[in-house]
């Protein structure tokens, strides 16, 4: 299989914008500057570093936790298995229909 480009990730560039905005929220809140040292150490957001983050919580009053909130949610995503047997059932299913 050489051809993935229908399967699609989210991804957080750890020189991108967003991470601009961690560093600048993690000069008054360290759960910030876990995440950002996180991030920047694995090169993306994982599930368990948003887990991990979440044990605490947030007031959803600060932009900054909802924005976070958001893009965590949005992090999460099925398997690449998961994404291959829904490609592969789908592509079975119009070969047969046809």
């Amino acid at each position: 299989m050489n051809n993935v480009d229908y399967i699609t990730c989210l991804s957080i560039n750890p020189f991108g914008c967003y991470m601009e905005y961690i560093l600048q929220i993690a000069s008054r809140d360290k759960r910030y500057k876990d995440l950002y040292d996180m991030i920047f150490a694995m090169g993306d957001l994982s599930t368990s570093t948003g887990l991990w983050n979440a044990r605490n919580e947030f007031d959803f009053l600060k932009v900054e936790n909802r924005i976070f909130a958001a893009i965590y949610i949005l992090k999460i995503e099925d398997s690449y298995e998961t994404k291959l047997d829904r490609f592969f059932n789908e592509e079975n299913s119009t070969n047969n229909a046809v």
